[in-house]
């Protein structure tokens, strides 16, 4: 309803008191729309209630232990159970997760969100870093390339006490549209034997949606974690 549509009159008399009176000017029927309206938005915001968040007191171990991708195409379909966890992935026949071996201690998984309202965007960042500059290393980097058109989906270990495994770049509501699709990446072959950090590639993908990644049930996370091929069939370990 626009603002203009509503409004108030502030009228002053002050010419036979020192005071002033002020006289409220409104149309009714308009008021009353006004108000039933602001009713109806307000009984949508007490639907939606915070959810209760309780703290576990337990060791928290930050990182990240293993890495798998695909293009968002092989991803045929993703069964979500009903608090929102991922347990099984379904993909195109002779597809799977391919696992990176990267230098240990380099993937990162980040979030950043943003928006007013109602209007959310969640970006979705991932780092890596590859030790060694290499004819296979640079195979690596052109299907990563090439796999952009389209945009990439990730399952990250990490190393929580309870490994816990994360799907990025997919939603349930826009699927494909949510892949990772964007890169900055480079490599420096250093100078000096001693030089730190370098003769490395390192990488970073990430891609925007309106939802933040989703997490695997227990049961399915320590099965990545074993690297069980036998029930874990959307993936290929190394």
């Amino acid at each position: 309803m626009p603002l203009q549509r509503y409004k108030i009159f502030l009228n002053k008399k002050a010419q036979k008191t020192s005071e002033s009176v002020f006289y409220l000017q409104t149309n009714s029927q308009i008021l009353s729309l006004f108000l039933s309206r602001l009713f109806v938005k307000t009984k949508k915001l007490i639907i939606m209630a915070i959810a209760n968040y309780t703290r576990t007191c337990a060791k928290n171990t930050p990182g990240n232990a293993k890495i798998l991708i695909t293009e968002a195409a092989n991803v045929a379909s993703v069964t979500i159970d009903s608090v929102n966890e991922v347990t099984a992935i379904t993909m195109e026949s002779e597809k799977y997760f391919e696992e990176l071996q990267v230098k240990p201690n380099t993937i990162r998984r980040r979030q950043e969100e943003s928006g007013v309202g109602g209007v959310i965007t969640v970006k979705h960042i991932v780092q890596m870093s590859f030790i060694g500059l290499s004819r296979a290393l640079n195979d690596l980097r052109e299907s990563i390339h090439d796999a952009l058109a389209c945009g990439l989906v990730m399952i990250i270990l990490d190393k929580s006490t309870t490994p816990k495994a994360w799907l990025i770049g997919w939603s349930e509501s826009n699927v494909d549209d949510d892949a990772l699709d964007t890169i900055e990446a480079e490599d420096d072959s250093g100078i000096r034997a001693s030089d730190e950090d370098m003769g490395q590639y390192n990488i970073t993908l990430s891609g925007e949606s309106g939802y933040l990644d989703l997490s695997f049930d227990a049961t399915t996370s320590a099965l990545i974690q074993d690297e069980d091929q036998s029930t874990i069939t959307f993936c290929d370990f190394n």
